[in-house]
């Protein structure tokens, strides 16, 4: 889940990075308390819509790391690890690159080739924008900074120190929320003329950008499931009953990947739980695309 993934930004260490080497992260996996982890999540589809990028969790660290970059043919279900670490993925409008920040911000071919350090952290929660040509990212003090593909030109462009999660349309609106996690808010590609909305379930975690910029799906509620919700804050849904994060529209927008996540069932006792499913826009047609 992207708000709790922001545990795994204590370090790393890679082989082929153009800066200087990270430490590798502790053993412990954080205080879970009561809860259950998840074992796949933060998906993103690929522009194409073939494929899904997501963050497993790897329960026997069986690479040192917990958290890995993986990928996911939507058709075959077929499976690929492409890092050893790995944070909330995001691809470039033309497909051809995947961001996640894992301590720092990395950059990624869809196979898995040209893994790239674009930053010396601590950043987190790296976005392609939607020019294809630069990356945003949170430090977690000042606020969004942009870069180029490349890593150069780090500008601080946006001053918001509170996010707990953002996202860019396609028309450079920045929606995000903060971690009063009550609301929505959008404002334009500098952060101003804020905008609030307000869905009234108790929470709300994580918002995406419909394809039409005309809606949002997000992540929300006492018992956290997937709603949308029209960004004027009409004609709000609740998909799912059997909890939800992660959230992440289909590039035609008919359909949606999330986890399927109750906090308090463990994956080995319900294997449904804490994987990736797909549903239609509407929340009907759910099928299972990850499993143990």
């Amino acid at each position: 889940m992207k708000k709790l993934l922001c545990i795994i930004i204590l370090g790393l260490s890679i082989l082929n990075c153009s800066k200087k080497e990270p430490t590798p992260p502790p053993d412990d996996d954080g205080d879970w308390g009561i809860a259950y982890g998840w074992i796949d999540a933060s998906p993103a589809w690929s522009p194409g819509g073939s494929k899904i990028a997501y963050v497993h969790r790897d329960t026997l660290l069986s690479h040192g790391y917990k958290y890995e970059l993986w990928i996911v043919d939507v058709n075959t279900h077929e499976k690929q690890m492409l890092s050893a670490f790995g944070g909330p993925p995001d691809w470039t409008p033309d497909g051809n690159w995947i961001t996640f920040a894992f301590e720092y911000v990395f950059k990624i071919k869809p196979n898995g080739d040209s893994l790239t350090q674009l930053t010396d952290g601590p950043h987190y929660y790296s976005k392609w924008l939607p020019d294809g040509k630069r990356i945003s990212f949170h430090d977690n003090y000042n606020g969004l900074h942009f870069i180029n593909g490349d890593g150069t030109d780090d500008t601080l462009r946006i001053p918001l120190i509170s996010i707990a999660d953002y996202d860019w349309s396609k028309n450079f609106q920045l929606s995000y929320t903060t971690k009063s996690v009550t609301n929505i808010y959008v404002a334009d590609s500098n952060g101003g003329n804020v905008q609030q909305i307000c869905p009234e379930t108790g929470h709300v975690y994580t918002a995406d950008w419909s394809p039409s910029c005309g809606e949002f799906a997000f992540e929300g509620g006492e018992k956290v499931n997937v709603y949308t919700i029209n960004i004027d804050g009409s004609n709000k849904k609740q998909l799912t009953t059997e909890g939800g994060i992660d959230p992440d529209w289909s590039p035609g927008g008919d359909k949606i990947v999330y986890c399927r996540h109750d906090y308090y069932i463990a994956p080995h006792e319900d294997d449904r739980n804490g994987y990736l499913w797909i549903m239609n826009a509407d929340g009907s047609n759910k099928q299972q695309i990850t499993f143990p």
